[in-house]
């Protein structure tokens, strides 16, 4: 996984890691997966949850076994 420039937005930094991450696998990732990935850009769990939601309720992710757990759409 290759985090994007800084200055990126939290969505994208958020959708590029779940369609990186979780591409291979049948459940995808887990928000604390994001969380521990762009803890070092100083971006929390908070934006990290928003940028999931906004990207759910846009078609870009999907929950897969439980509500914890994305993946990217194709």
């Amino acid at each position: 996984y290759a985090a994007p420039a800084a200055g990126a937005d939290v969505n994208s930094l958020v959708l590029s890691f779940f369609k990186t991450k979780g591409e291979n696998s049948d459940t995808g990732c887990t928000i604390q997966d994001v969380c521990a990935a762009v803890a070092a850009q100083n971006i929390g769990e908070a934006s990290v949850r928003e940028a999931v939601e906004f990207l759910t309720s846009d078609g870009h992710l999907y929950s897969t076994i439980d509500d914890m757990h994305f993946k990217g759409t194709s």
